[in-house]
């Protein structure tokens, strides 16, 4: 039999976390210059993502943020869960690709790196069943079978080629396969004959770790199975390539818990004062620190196209709106949204800011109807004790213009807060 295969490179991966993790040290986020690191590998549900592969797609998704149409629904903003603290809905998420383009099988999409705008990586999350985001796995070190620790600092499995199977789903499958004592013999578990002749039941796992449902043909098809007896005593994880039979190793790998990478992360101090101020562009809300980082984006990428007459990035770009809607308005910058957003307000085609032809900032807009409309800004109180809703800029306002002005090219009157 052909087994003890490990999927691609893990072995060595293995080998270079003891050496830098060979301690209960655990580390989150890198220290040195280069903010785009990923320091440990990631486990979405039966994927795995070394730190090479999500170096990959940080690249990937820095270079698509500020280039990709309104229209596209990745890279996108993730939702304000809360999961990364107060800046979570300020990050921006990008589908998550093996080598050569290629997604996850079975779960095409589900696993997304997470960024901020200055292309910092934050972490890797898993939306399940089109329910939130929750934070994937985060390994630190192998432990072998060190007994140190508590259970929740380990995920103990199975590792195959092409999937990662945890101890938890190989048990809930076994004990569903044990209770199907009658069956037919196109159904499983099913009789499976092992090299050496003995006869053992197999019964099929997936990567997603959902559980097989007994005559379903799409479940069937998998190359996963676990082999039991029939007492219910597992014998092993098999893979079937062609002709290959691979057994799939048990491991045991340390984590680093959610609360140690939420304490590392470069979280701005200002960050609640500025989501003090919201934007309501037809029921989707964004938040100061959003709008601001945004404003700082597209201001700089204007300023280096005014210099060097090259384009930075594939915006601002450059429009034209009727004068009711936006006096001034002659460039805009595209605000990404989470995905869920697009399909709750569907006749809003875009959010923007616009800028007028000097690139003061004129304010938030959505188009809907392929007309500009200003998003109602309003504010919340951070605490009680602390709320102040004067003392806040209003990012609407340019110190050099106002919509109120019909002169194109902009103006100096002040316009009153909303």
């Amino acid at each position: 039999m052909k087994g003890n295969k490990m999927f691609d490179g893990i072995g060595v991966l293995f080998s270079i976390f003891w050496c830098l993790h060979s301690g209960p040290v655990i580390h989150a986020f890198p220290s040195g210059s280069n903010p785009q690191e990923v320091l440990n590998d990631f486990i979405c549900a039966g994927s795995y993502f070394s730190a090479k592969i999500l170096e990959e797609n940080i690249k990937t998704a820095c270079k698509e943020f500020p280039n990709a149409s309104p229209s596209s629904r990745y890279p996108a903003r993730l939702e304000d869960t809360g999961i990364f603290g107060s800046i979570s809905d300020s990050l921006i998420t990008g589908l998550l690709r093996y080598k050569n383009n290629q997604y996850a099988k079975g779960h095409t999409g589900n696993s997304r790196v997470v960024i901020d705008m200055d292309c910092r990586f934050f972490g890797v999350v898993i939306y399940k069943n089109n329910k939130h985001p929750k934070p994937c796995l985060e390994l630190s070190y192998p432990t072998g079978n060190s007994d140190t620790g508590t259970d929740s600092n380990f995920f103990e499995g199975y590792n195959c080629t092409g999937a990662v199977f945890s101890d938890d789903y190989i048990k809930r499958s076994i004990t569903i396969a044990s209770e199907k004592k009658k069956r037919r013999t196109e159904d499983y578990p099913r009789e499976y004959i092992l090299k050496n002749r003995r006869s053992v039941l197999a019964w099929p796992i997936f990567a997603s770790q959902n559980i097989y449902k007994p005559g379903s043909f799409f479940y069937g098809a998998s190359r996963f199975f676990l082999l039991l007896t029939e007492t219910g005593q597992l014998v092993g994880i098999r893979e079937l390539r062609g002709h290959d039979e691979l057994e799939c190793q048990p491991i045991k790998l340390g984590l680093v818990p959610h609360t140690t990478r939420l304490k590392s992360l470069p979280i701005p101090e200002t960050v609640d004062q500025e989501n003090a101020v919201r934007y309501n562009c037809d029921g989707q809300i964004f938040k100061g620190y959003y709008i601001l980082k945004n404003l700082q984006m597209a201001t700089d990428a204007h300023k280096h196209y005014r210099l060097t007459k090259i384009r930075r990035f594939n915006y601002p770009s450059q429009i034209m709106i009727s004068k009711n809607e936006c006096p001034s308005g002659r460039w805009q910058w595209p605000l990404r949204n989470h995905t869920g957003a697009k399909k709750a307000a569907a006749s809003v085609s875009s959010n923007v800011l616009v800028f007028n032809r000097d690139f003061d900032f004129l304010g938030v807009y959505y188009v809907k109807h392929r007309k500009h409309i200003k998003c109602a800004k309003y504010f919340v109180q951070r605490r009680p004790d602390k709320a102040s809703v004067t003392s806040f800029p209003d990012l609407n306002v340019s110190a050099s213009s106002c919509l109120d002005c019909k002169d194109e090219s902009g103006c100096s009157c002040p316009e009153a807060n909303e």
